[in-house]
């Protein structure tokens, strides 16, 4: 696609009711692809990246922090796109770790609707449209509940 043809077919999805959905569902398309910004070849390899975080996932496995898991690497014929060639497919599970038996109490509606997005554990299982959730919590409910949210070495866990 030229960028005329880009112009001609915004033109024609700005006409259209639902277009900032689509334009955002475009512009999503194009970032998880990596054609947003020019690739850096200079950019750490994902490859690297992954194996500090084996590496890290090692460390609080041995300190029984984490319970080990055997995850299944994503196969070429799974691959739904091309990505550039520094970056690499994995699956959630082989970068964080997931529980369940923590969701607040449906019976206290205030633990609900708020602004903090909340993943359930079966959103999680290498889902390949995940784009958040459907269901919010407030911050009573992270206050109250034992559902993890903070700050570790300046990333945002869950």
């Amino acid at each position: 696609m030229n960028p005329e043809q880009l112009l001609d077919l915004y033109d024609h999805m700005m006409d259209s009711p639902s277009s900032i959905f689509h334009l955002r569902q475009f512009v999503l398309d194009l970032a998880v692809r990596g054609k947003i910004v020019e690739q850096d070849i200079t950019d750490e390899p994902a490859s690297k990246l992954l194996k500090k975080i084996s590496a890290n996932q090692k460390s609080l496995l041995s300190n029984k922090q984490i319970r080990p898991t055997i995850i299944n690497p994503i196969t070429p014929e799974e691959a739904p796109f091309c990505i550039p060639s520094n970056w690499q497919w994995t699956r959630l599970g082989n970068i964080g770790d997931w529980r369940a038996g923590s969701t607040p109490s449906r019976a206290n509606a205030d633990f609900f609707g708020g602004n903090i997005t909340w993943l359930k554990s079966g959103e999680l299982n290498d889902n390949r449209n995940l784009y958040g959730s459907e269901e919010t919590v407030t911050q009573l409910a992270l206050d109250s509940c034992s559902f993890r949210m903070g700050w570790r070495k300046n990333k945002l866990v869950y």
